[in-house]
């Protein structure tokens, strides 16, 4: 069963109109539109932007809730209105010459040293195409598993807890199974970077977690709240969702499940895998955080 929170849904949604237009079309220009550099009109120019372009059809309306100068930029605080009533509060920033817009911004807080990303994978648009005779045979017989009960088509997903990128797989992976969970079964494996400090022990929890059918309640609690993850955290979550604390610490404070996460990595690596996320779709690797479309089509001609 897939788990959305709604106002993650939707500014999921919000932020794949927004990417998908920045690929096709690059970063939006009020050259010719504006000529003022004033903030206010540079504000309000770009506001309408975004209601005309990025919320067209019915998708919600952002307001105006302030304007502030930023590192050279005109910062936007917007509150943003969804058609099912969910309220947020967003920011966008805008060029002082008031010609280009960016519509969405992703706080980095804090320096490199918190979430470290290098050699973390982020790759568009690229598959490498495979065939069944290239591809090893990977045991997913006692992995966590959900959608269909006799799948047409197999999803493995190799994944770390603390790389941003996976929580970018992770809600491509909810809107995969919310279309195709009753013909495709997806199948979680572990593989935590050794650069991320928290990624092996939470790989473990997930895995004390499945001992008591909790796998996928942990899992999404760690995504939807990734800059939480500490060694605390993990704790924090298995209390939170009722787990008996005894097995569950006995289970991560022996280390028991090292071999079982070690055993996830090694499959991962005969396919090739060095970075996360990475994803087995059927007969087809794909490495990085994909959009939902790359996925969809990959199933959608394998189903075919």
């Amino acid at each position: 069963m897939v788990r959305l929170k709604t106002w993650k849904y939707t500014t999921y949604i919000l932020l794949l109109i927004i990417i998908v237009g920045l690929y096709s079309y690059g970063l939006p220009s009020f050259s010719g539109v504006s000529a003022s550099t004033d903030s206010s009109e540079v504000a309000d120019t770009a506001v309408s932007y975004i209601n005309s372009e990025l919320l067209a059809g019915g998708l919600g309306e952002a307001e105006l809730v302030s304007v502030s100068e930023e590192n050279g930029l005109y910062k936007l605080a917007l509150e943003i209105t969804y058609s099912n009533g969910i309220t947020e509060d967003y920011t966008s920033y805008v060029t002082l010459d008031g010609e280009v817009l960016f519509p969405t911004a992703i706080p980095m807080e804090g320096t490199a040293a918190v979430v470290d990303t290098t050699g973390d994978t982020v790759v568009d648009d690229v598959v490498i195409d495979t065939t069944t005779g290239d591809l090893p045979d990977i045991d997913t017989s006692t992995d966590p598993s959900m959608g269909a009960e006799n799948p047409e088509l197999t999803i493995i997903e190799f994944s770390d807890f603390e790389c941003p990128y996976c929580e970018r797989g992770y809600w491509t992976m909810e809107l995969i199974m919310e279309e195709y969970g009753d013909r495709v079964n997806l199948v979680f494996k572990n593989f935590p970077l050794s650069f991320h400090a928290n990624a092996q022990a939470a790989a473990e929890a997930t895995e004390c977690a499945f001992d008591q059918d909790m796998f996928w309640e942990y899992h999404d609690t760690l995504f939807e709240n990734q800059d939480l993850l500490t060694s605390d955290y993990l704790v924090t979550v298995a209390e939170e969702l009722g787990l008996d604390m005894d097995t569950f610490n006995s289970c991560l404070e022996s280390g028991e499940k090292t071999d079982l996460v070690t055993a996830d990595m090694a499959a991962g690596s005969s396919l090739g895998i060095t970075g996360t996320p990475s994803f087995l779709v059927g007969t087809e690797l794909v490495v990085g955080a994909q959009s939902y479309d790359t996925i969809a089509g990959i199933i959608d001609a394998q189903l075919a």
